[in-house]
């Protein structure tokens, strides 16, 4: 369970990135579009995806092939003619990219799974 603190702590950050991020929007959001379910009519391979990822979280694993560590606080992406940098606070995205790719990893292996029977 987080503390009282290092949630305060969390969003004050989240807040001043939001701030320092600020002049480069330049429109509104966009909704993404819906993407279909991969296990649209499949209940049972949905319940295995989700046991798999639990797993991988609960095991705190990260898969082979995503060099999280070390991590990369600021990045460098090209907007337009310019070169612009984000932050990306570990505590925060390292977390969330770990999350991703035990997605990822949890997709495929379902869907292969799938495939073979």
């Amino acid at each position: 369970m987080v503390d009282v603190d290092q949630r305060v702590r969390e969003e004050m950050l989240e807040a001043a990135i939001l701030d320092n991020e600020q002049p480069n929007i330049h429109h509104a959001p966009h909704e993404p579009e819906d993407d279909p379910n991969p296990f649209e009519g499949n209940p049972e391979a949905e319940r295995i995806f989700w046991a798999f990822l639990n797993h991988q979280i609960e095991e705190v694993h990260i898969p082979d092939g995503y060099p999280f560590i070390p991590w990369d606080e600021i990045d460098t992406l090209k907007v337009g003619k310019r070169n612009v940098e984000i932050q990306l606070p570990e505590e925060i995205w390292a977390p969330r990219a770990i999350r991703w790719a035990c997605s990822l990893e949890s997709l495929i292996h379902c869907m292969e799974l799938v495939d073979s029977l």
